[in-house]
């Protein structure tokens, strides 16, 4: 009963506000109707002074209109401001899940659990390289390429995605183009040039193993 007199007083207050606006465009209907009259008048002096008025309620309707949009507009940006904020926390709510879930080595429930905030925000790279790293851990080197790109893309110097990239490249036996995005994140920072040289030594030695595995001749 409690909503239904909610409902019955917002319908009310509601009307309130229509027929004042009704109000308000009857009378600016009827000052124009006087105006036009005026504009018809023999004397001159007049019909200049009917002109000024008709000039000056233009330029008040068009400021009225104006105030009227830049007030819709603004309403607008401040709710799509709050739904942003809200579903950034809650992107950010499932990316935590998702780190916890791989910290105790669940990573096919971190891949959901990041791929429900990608869902929610594509836009941060991190999310994505941290489901690459998920997906790596059950043997799905390909799909983990696919991420880190996509990391790369949103933020062409992100070293991190650039390391792991070359990993997934790596594990599908593809060592040359691990070992050139590895050079290519070498070039891009020199704070962590150190880290990305590691990473790229350790995978010419794996890609000289790699090489001397296949060209050993079995033995009879």
């Amino acid at each position: 009963m409690e909503d239904f007199n909610f409902a019955f007083d917002l319908d009310k207050d509601h009307l309130k506000v229509q027929e004042k606006e009704v109000k308000q465009f009857e009378l600016k209907v009827d000052k124009v109707y006087q105006m036009l009259e005026e504009l018809t008048c023999q004397d001159p002096s007049k019909v200049k002074e009917a002109e000024g008025k008709i000039d000056r309620f233009l330029a008040e309707t068009r400021t009225e209109e104006a105030k009227r949009f830049v007030k819709i507009k603004t309403d607008r940006t401040v709710i799509n401001k709050d739904k942003r904020e809200e579903d950034l926390k809650e992107a950010m709510a499932c990316k935590e899940k998702g780190n916890e879930a791989f910290r105790q080595c669940k990573y096919q429930e971190a891949i959901e659990l990041y791929t429900s905030a990608i869902l929610i925000n594509d836009t941060n790279p991190v999310l994505f390289t941290n489901r690459a790293q998920a997906l790596l851990k059950i043997g799905k080197a390909l799909d983990a390429t696919h991420d880190c790109r996509q990391a790369i893309k949103l933020k062409p110097d992100f070293i991190k995605a650039f390391i792991h990239l070359a990993k997934a490249l790596k594990d599908l036996g593809e060592f040359q183009e691990a070992i050139d995005t590895l050079e290519r994140a070498e070039d891009l920072s020199n704070e962590q040039a150190t880290v990305v040289k590691k990473y790229k030594l350790e995978m010419i030695e794996q890609q000289k193993k790699s090489f001397l595995d296949h060209q050993q001749v079995p033995k009879s």
